[in-house]
């Protein structure tokens, strides 16, 4: 399974701040550990079976909260099949 963001979030002194996605809209500072699955989960597919139940537990509350999306259909097709170091156009 492939994850996407589409907000804007920033990577610094080895965290991941999520802005908007907090309790009242505040912005949400990964931990360390998270911030890590964050970033492999933004660089490859996602294996569900390999991941331990609190990383399950972090993955679906990301997405419950629309910080992550699964990449579907035909936009990931056209992504998947645009070649190396060029972006599909829609």
């Amino acid at each position: 399974m492939e994850l996407r963001t589409s907000i804007l979030y920033l990577d610094e002194a080895e965290h991941i701040y999520l802005p908007l996605i907090g309790p009242s809209q505040t912005c949400l500072r990964l931990n360390r550990p998270a911030s890590r699955l964050w970033r492999q989960w933004m660089s490859a597919p996602v294996d569900l079976d390999a991941l331990a139940a609190a990383e399950r537990r972090l993955l679906d509350e990301l997405l419950d909260k629309g910080a992550l999306h699964v990449l579907t259909g035909p936009e990931h097709e056209r992504e998947t099949m645009a070649p190396a170091g060029e972006h599909a156009s829609p």
